[in-house]
């Protein structure tokens, strides 16, 4: 039986070891209201750890929306005022990819290629609910 734990237990750390080097997942802070209600129009911003610009231009950044992975495209990102740490923070920011009315969890997601796309863990998902598009009254004022 002690055996047995012993073994798995190298088993974790023989894997973990033998690891590829993934990309930092994107830092993202939920509201503390767990949710928001939004338009859909929004652009959403986050902290991205890097060494140096060179490792954050060969990081890419995709959007599960309900689990449904999605490529977020025109992201920019600018040096965020950090501490001593050899780590970087880029502040980022993009549009939100188009949403549907109600109910949306969104998760972030970096990968970078290297000879086959390695993903990072996403991010904390953020609770989010799309407002239904006021409707228009008639030409004539009328409804």
């Amino acid at each position: 039986m002690q055996m047995s734990r012993l073994f798995i237990v190298l088993c974790c750390f023989a894997l973990i070891a033998c690891e590829e080097k993934k990309p930092a997942a994107p830092q993202v802070v939920e509201s503390a209201a767990g949710s928001g209600t939004i338009n859909g129009t929004e652009r959403i911003g986050w902290d991205q750890p890097a060494a140096d610009a060179a490792e954050l231009a060969k990081i890419h950044y995709v959007m599960y929306v309900d689990g449904t992975r999605t490529a977020l495209d025109n992201v920019s990102c600018v040096t965020a005022p950090t501490t001593t740490s050899p780590i970087v923070a880029f502040a980022c920011a993009t549009g939100l990819p188009p949403l549907t009315p109600g109910a949306h969890t969104l998760e972030l997601a970096t990968f970078v290629d290297k000879g086959g796309a390695r993903e990072s863990v996403r991010s904390a998902p953020l609770h989010v609910t799309v407002a239904r598009p006021a409707t228009q009254a008639p030409p004539d004022g009328k409804r």
